[in-house]
């Protein structure tokens, strides 16, 4: 069962699952990880509409973006979540080998020009105000400006606040135990 499952908004979550997983899998990425992003950007609503900017959808796909796709908002705002998980997989794509992280998932949506940088890039470049004013809960040391880190930074506890803790972290300590162990008992 997939992080967030219960949350999935489609009369068929089993078959919802299963085609994150299978997306998941073609796309090098942990499932829990796309479940997250897809969670903050629309509650995985499929209809779900940003009022200022017009994004729509499961990962909240810009006009032009769901244009260069084949579709427009208006469609992708009529599929079910299951249909439109087809446009998210070739949205995501164009990144697959180089999300290692629920952040860089997250920044293929968001900023994906912070895709694989090092976490003192700054988004927006000559525009880092305007994408700092127009996204404020990433700046989190409200200097004016987010960097990668800022976003890891926001993203990770986001999920933390939802009860995530990645597998690999929640047992990075046992090998240190094992070590430890092995010492005090001379193995």
């Amino acid at each position: 069962m997939l992080f967030l499952s219960n949350k999935i908004k489609s009369p068929t979550p089993a078959a919802f699952e299963s085609r994150v997983v299978e997306i998941a899998n073609n796309l090098g990425i942990d499932p829990n990880w796309l479940m997250i992003v897809m969670y903050f950007e629309s509650g995985l609503n499929p209809s779900a509409v940003n009022k200022i900017s017009g994004a729509t959808g499961l990962i909240q796909f810009m006009p032009a973006t769901a244009l260069r796709f084949g579709t427009s908002i208006d469609e992708l705002k009529t599929m079910d979540a299951i249909s439109q998980l087809d446009y998210v997989e070739k949205y995501l794509s164009a990144y697959r080998g180089k999300m290692g992280s629920l952040t860089d998932v997250y920044l293929s949506v968001f900023y994906p020009a912070a895709v694989g940088k090092e976490d003192n890039y700054i988004l927006g470049g000559n525009n880092a105000e305007l994408v700092a004013r127009q996204n404020k809960i990433f700046d989190t040391n409200k200097d004016g400006v987010i960097t990668k880190a800022e976003v890891t930074q926001y993203i990770e506890g986001y999920a933390k606040r939802l009860g995530w803790i990645e597998k690999a972290k929640k047992f990075a300590i046992l090998p240190i135990i094992l070590v430890l162990f092995c010492l005090i008992h001379k193995f």
